[in-house]
């Protein structure tokens, strides 16, 4: 699939034509001796559920034993980098969906038709503002990816959620942790490190620098089958009790 996907497609308006990536760049390997794998000591670490906490922690520690070099990386602006993103997306997405959202609103769910509304409501000094601390921020982490092949975080800050709970609660703190990626245009991936006691799954979030598919997929793969979590089948029953 990356191999039909990397490179620059000449029938694609939107594709880069600077493109790096490759699928040559995945390699199967059973060490990650020379990788460096970069940790966040702010934010992405903060207030998560216990048991994520100590499925993340534990991959972490196993990453270097697979031979990765860990490294603290300290993250700036964080919480201003979340309002940002929720800033452009709604204003983006408001203008595209506006006269839709006129004409038909029945045909979005409440909570997108809100979400979409809301974008009406930002000043485009609030825009600009935001795009910049996009560029911003692009810039700081061209500096850590200099120092590190990828950074490791939980994907969301909570286990999977029973779809009950989903329905019920605010889906931004499950993005909280894959926005940073989306906002400024990182690969990134996301691989199962453990199960809570309800046996629902937890996530390991990998963000690269631009075009590291492959680089992020061979440090994935490394750490899935030393884990072999993937051959572990939660209790679906339990997900939707």
């Amino acid at each position: 699939m990356l191999a039909a996907m990397a490179g620059y497609d000449e029938l694609d308006d939107s594709s880069y034509q600077g493109s790096t990536a490759s699928s040559t760049s995945f390699m199967k390997v059973e060490s990650l001796q020379g990788k460096r794998i970069g940790i966040p000591t702010t934010y992405f670490y903060d207030n998560l559920a216990p048991e994520v906490e100590a499925a993340v922690r534990r991959a972490v520690q196993e990453l270097e034993g697979l031979g990765a070099e860990i490294i603290p990386v300290e993250i700036e602006s964080m919480e201003a980098l979340l309002s940002a993103h929720r800033i452009i997306l709604n204003t983006e997405a408001y203008a595209f969906h506006h006269h839709q959202l006129e004409d038909q609103p029945e045909g979005y769910g409440p909570r997108l038709r809100l979400s979409f509304e809301l974008g009406q409501y930002f000043t485009a000094e609030a825009y600009i503002g935001a795009q910049r601390l996009r560029t911003q921020m692009r810039e700081q982490f061209q500096g850590i990816f200099q120092k590190v092949d990828a950074l490791v975080t939980p994907t969301t800050p909570t286990a999977a959620k029973k779809i009950q709970q989903f329905e019920k609660e605010n889906t931004f703190a499950l993005q909280s942790m894959t926005s940073t990626a989306n906002f400024l245009g990182l690969p990134a991936l996301s691989i199962p490190c453990g199960f809570t006691s309800e046996g629902l799954p937890i996530g390991l979030q990998l963000m690269g620098r631009p075009f590291s598919e492959g680089e992020l997929l061979t440090i994935g793969h490394c750490y899935e089958q030393f884990a072999s979590l993937f051959k572990q089948v939660p209790n679906e029953a339990e997900w939707v009790a």
